[in-house]
């Protein structure tokens, strides 16, 4: 990583954060392996387990600006 560069692991409680690491996960996994994310009817992928799961986002500091950039 570049130190120059501020970053934080927490975890993802906001429901908009969590929106946004579910199409970021979307994201990743149709690159990958676009059959995995086929049956996604919509850019967002989630399944039973995400309910009951911690998530934890890598996230950027950019000013006054969190951005998600790992899930």
């Amino acid at each position: 990583m570049n130190s120059s560069k501020k970053y934080s692991v927490e975890i993802i409680q906001d429901n908009y954060l969590l929106a946004e690491a579910f199409n970021l996960r979307y994201k990743i996994n149709k690159q990958i392996n676009p059959a995995m994310v086929a049956h996604c009817a919509q850019p967002f992928e989630c399944d039973v387990y995400d309910k009951r799961s911690i998530h934890i986002g890598l996230f950027l500091k950019k000013k006054n600006e969190k951005l998600l950039v790992g899930y």
